[in-house]
């Protein structure tokens, strides 16, 4: 991951799952930097989601 390439630390990722449901339903993260339907994860830190749910943790190394 290129860290200069996000957007002020922040990038946004989905997960898939093959050979099963396929791409992960829309998330509505809070504290998010702009509008999204994607998990949203910030560079050098630990970043925990739940597969098709809201809630995250975002937490320093």
């Amino acid at each position: 991951m290129d860290c200069n390439q996000t957007h002020q630390g922040w990038f946004e990722l989905k997960a898939f799952v093959k050979n099963g449901q396929g791409w992960e339903s829309d998330i509505l993260q809070a504290n998010r930097p702009y509008a999204s339907n994607n998990h949203f994860a910030q560079c050098g830190k630990l970043n925990v989601f739940e597969f098709g749910k809201n809630t995250h943790l975002i937490q320093a190394l």
